[in-house]
C-alpha cells in the first residue's frame, strides 16, 4: 500500500499514526511511533474480530473466558483475543468473506511478505540472542514477536544505543505498507459514526454518517437509510459499515471523541481509552 492510500483510506487511528511517524525526525521518537503503528493495528484488528463474535448468536466458553481480559487489556491479551476469535471462526466455519481473509492471514505462513519476514527475523533474533532465518511468517507469528519486543524494549528494558532505535524504526516503517496491503478487511468495512438520526415522513430513518477513514473524519453526502421501525444505530457510537449497509458495533472497544478515535487500553492495571494521536486518555 502506498503512502497516499495509507493517509486517505485506512482507519483513522492507523492513518494518523502513520502521519506522525512520517513526520518524526528524532531517532527514539521515530522508533516509538513506528512501533505504535503495530500496536494500533493489533488492537483494531482484534476489535474487528471481537465485534463480529459479539454480533453473532453463537458463544463459546474459551472465547468468553479470553474476553474477560478486556477488564485489564494488556497488549499480550489483545493477541489472545484475536487468537481465540480466529480459532472460533475456524471451528464453527462462521467466518464471512471479510473474516475469512483475517483468519487466513492470521494462520497462513507466507514467503512472499519479504519485509514482514525480515522484520520477524530481526525481532526473533533479538529475543533469542541468535540469528533467525525463518523463510515464512504468519500474522500470528509477527504479532507475537511484536508484543515480546514491546515487553523487552519499550516496557521494562533499559535504554539502548541510538543505532538500535534507528534500525528498528526503519524495519517497522518498511514492513507496515506490506502489512496493510495484505489486510483488505481494514477497508472492506468502513469505520463510521452517526451524528444525526431523524425520521422522514414516518416511512424511513435517515442517519448522518461520518467516516473515520484516512487522516480526517469526513461526512458522507448521502445519509444511511433504514426502513421505518428498524433498529437505529446509537448516535455517536462507532460501527463497521459494510457495502450492503450492514452494521457491526465496535462499542465499547473504540470510541469517537472530538474528531478522534480512542482505543481501549490498559494503564497501571486499569482500563482507559487512549488517543494514539494526541496522547489523550479518558476513562470508561
Amino acid at each position: 500500500m502506498n503512502e497516499r492510500a495509507i493517509l486517505e483510506s485506512v482507519p483513522l487511528p492507523l492513518s494518523r499514526g502513520y502521519l506522525r511517524f512520517r513526520n518524526a525526525t528524532e531517532g527514539r521518537e521515530r522508533h516509538d511511533l513506528a512501533f505504535y503503528l503495530y500496536e494500533i493495528y493489533l488492537k483494531y484488528v482484534a476489535s474487528v474480530a471481537i465485534a463480529h463474535y459479539l454480533s453473532g448468536e453463537a458463544r463459546e466458553h474459551r472465547v468468553n473466558a479470553a474476553l474477560k481480559g478486556l477488564a485489564r487489556p494488556s497488549l499480550g491479551e489483545w493477541v489472545r483475543f484475536l487468537r481465540e476469535c480466529v480459532r472460533f471462526f475456524e471451528e464453527t466455519k462462521a467466518a464471512e468473506a471479510l473474516l475469512g481473509a483475517l483468519v487466513g492471514l492470521f494462520r497462513t505462513k507466507e514467503t512472499r511478505w519479504i519485509e514482514l519476514v525480515f522484520l520477524f527475523n530481526r525481532l526473533r533474533g533479538l529475543r533469542v540472542g541468535t540469528q533467525s532465518q525463518r523463510g515464512h511468517v504468519s500474522l500470528e507469528m509477527v504479532l507475537t514477536e511484536v508484543v515480546s519486543y514491546r515487553n523487552r524494549v519499550l516496557g521494562h528494558g533499559a535504554a539502548l544505543a541510538a543505532g538500535h532505535y534507528e534500525e528498528f524504526a526503519e524495519l517497522f516503517g518498511r514492513a507496515l505498507p506490506q502489512l496493510l496491503d495484505v489486510s483488505p478487511f481494514l477497508t472492506a468495512r468502513r469505520l463510521v459514526a452517526f451524528d444525526s438520526i431523524r425520521v422522514e415522513e414516518g416511512s424511513r430513518v435517515e442517519c448522518g454518517v461520518i467516516e473515520y477513514m484516512g487522516v480526517n473524519p469526513l461526512r458522507r453526502e448521502k445519509p444511511y437509510v433504514l426502513p421505518y421501525g428498524a433498529p437505529a444505530p446509537r448516535e455517536g457510537a462507532l460501527y463497521l459499515l459494510g457495502a450492503e449497509g450492514d452494521l457491526v458495533s465496535l462499542d465499547p472497544l473504540l470510541v469517537a471523541r472530538g474528531g478522534d478515535v480512542l482505543i481501549l487500553n490498559e494503564a497501571d492495571g486499569a482500563p482507559e481509552y487512549l488517543s494514539y494521536t494526541s496522547g489523550e486518555r479518558c476513562f470508561p
